[in-house]
């Protein structure tokens, strides 16, 4: 027992006032050190606040977030320069578009992050998205966005008449809310033998699909991308084909629509078990590089490594690209897919001065930027094409 503290060690009272010291020791780490962390203090401050410590204990944490401020200020100062400098950028970002309401946000219509296409699939995968209420050259929808009300029905067209990415359980909203001829085929629960892996055209294999939803009575001119197979032990070496992992249908509005059989799991999972890995990736790479006419407009992250890659235009005029390394591990020599090869590329300082980068690109078409791009810490490019 700890009388000045008035908290027996080992309760639960006690747990909660170390878990919450800890948090802020790192969040403090951090802080010193990475700019990606200037915003969260504030955040961090209001939840300390209504977490009800004892009168004591809550003077000491105000005295250590006080700390805490100082290094964050300490953090804005050394790093004015860069803040001004990304601030006059004026950015406007491009790529797949993730679509938000066009209505203000309300109770009603919020978006769940937790599955939506863009900062936690593509922004993982090293593809460029935004997020945007206008519809984009091409689109991706998640379930959230079709069964809530976030999209009028107007909208929901307008994007079917475009070129489309669907994830699984958006399907069968879409097929629910009377959407088939659009998507070209109609989406059921799965009820057949369990998918064991996804054969991908390249010849790649995606393991353990979450939540796989089934495409039946499949429209003329609607074609598979690739195929569900099941195997009947775990280590069997034959397999059989058990349904379509992704459709491709024009409809007859003229839209281009590709959908995907299997879901967002509700976990970030990132291996061969999971929706998110590198054959994914390259899944979606190739699918899009189609649906923008043979080239992707944008640049790409091409490894395995968690990385959002934002790809866009300064109000002036100049290319932006932007990286941000969310797998932990800082990344040498930096490597980008770029849509045509760069005449040159510079990086954006802590002081808000522009230093070149040295790139080489190989023969496999990947450029390496002779740069570091850390764990947390923003690297923004600009890029001559």
């Amino acid at each position: 027992m700890s009388k000045k503290q008035g908290v027996k060690r080992g309760s639960q009272a006690h747990r909660d006032n170390m878990a919450a010291l800890q948090k802020k020791r790192v969040l403090e780490d951090k802080i010193r050190e990475n700019t990606a962390y200037i915003h969260a203090l504030d955040r961090v401050t209001l939840a300390l606040g209504r977490m009800g410590f004892r009168k004591k204990r809550f003077l000491e944490l105000d005295r250590l977030i006080q700390e805490v401020d100082n290094d964050y200020r300490e953090v804005l100062e050394r790093n004015a320069g860069y803040l001004r400098a990304v601030n006059a950028l004026g950015a406007t970002w491009e790529g797949v578009g993730v679509p938000l309401p066009r209505a203000p946000y309300t109770r009603k219509n919020i978006v769940n992050w937790t599955v939506n296409w863009g900062g936690n699939l593509l922004g993982r995968l090293g593809i460029p998205f935004t997020y945007s209420p206008r519809s984009q050259a091409v689109n991706a929808i998640g379930p959230d966005v079709v069964r809530q009300p976030i999209l009028t029905e107007a909208n929901l067209r307008e994007l079917l008449a475009g070129k489309l990415l669907i994830e699984g359980e958006a399907t069968l909203a879409l097929t629910e809310k009377g959407y088939g001829p659009q998507i070209g085929f109609t989406a059921e629960k799965w009820s057949g033998p369990r998918p064991s892996f996804e054969a991908t055209e390249d010849g790649g294999k995606i393991g353990s699909l979450y939540n796989a939803v089934a495409f039946k009575s499949l429209a003329r001119g609607a074609r598979a991308r690739s195929e569900f197979r099941h195997r009947a032990a775990a280590l069997a070496s034959e397999s059989e084909p058990v349904g379509p992992g992704v459709v491709d249908y024009v409809n007859a509005e003229g839209g281009r629509v590709l959908s995907f059989a299997s879901s967002f799991p509700p976990w970030l999972n990132h291996s061969w078990f999971g929706f998110y890995n590198e054959v994914r990736k390259r899944q979606l790479v190739a699918l899009l590089t189609d649906l923008y006419g043979g080239k992707l407009p944008f640049a790409c992250y091409p490894e395995d490594g968690e990385v959002m890659l934002k790809w866009g235009r300064a109000k002036d005029g100049r290319r932006l690209m932007a990286a941000f390394v969310s797998g932990h591990d800082d990344i040498e020599n930096f490597p980008v897919v770029f849509p045509s090869a760069p005449k040159g590329v510079s990086r954006l300082m802590p002081d808000g001065s522009w230093r070149p980068v040295e790139f080489a690109t190989g023969k496999d078409g990947v450029t390496r930027l002779k740069t570091t791009v850390r764990f947390l810490h923003p690297a923004i490019f600009t890029v001559f094409d």
